[in-house]
């Protein structure tokens, strides 16, 4: 079972996504991400999550909220995961943002969302609850 912290970020309707690197070795390899990643023995998911972060782009982040814990069983790809997920805000234009893991970054609306290629059962999850999120 792992453990995982994911964050949704908006910008004015446009959520923050980044494109996984093409490895064959990681799971989802050249999809659209959510930041974000495992939770380290001691940590808490909002302590994994601010980690993430800090990890993963260069760019502050206000208004971190808790919005779920989802349980994930069985997936085919994934397995057994327990996802906590965040949402945030972003302020920084796109071309201010540095990205230090993947491919990536970009900002889509909802209409560019759903066409995306994203991880299925996260895609889903935000596509059923997209009031919270867009």
């Amino acid at each position: 079972m792992r453990d995982i912290s994911l964050i949704f970020l908006n910008n004015e309707g446009r959520a923050l996504l980044y494109l996984r690197d093409d490895k064959p070795t990681i799971l989802a390899p050249n999809h659209w991400a959510l930041l974000g990643g495992s939770i380290e023995q001691e940590e808490t998911p909002y302590q994994a999550i601010t980690r993430e972060l800090q990890e993963e782009i260069d760019c502050p982040v206000y208004d971190i909220k808790f919005v779920e814990e989802l349980n994930i069983r069985n997936h085919p790809l994934y397995g057994d995961e327990n996802v906590h997920l965040f949402k945030g805000r972003v302020e920084e234009k796109l071309e201010n943002i540095q990205l230090f893991e993947g491919q990536r970054l970009g900002y889509f609306t909802f209409d560019e969302f759903k066409f995306l290629k994203f991880p299925d059962f996260m895609h889903q999850y935000l596509i059923t609850n997209r009031k919270n999120f867009f």
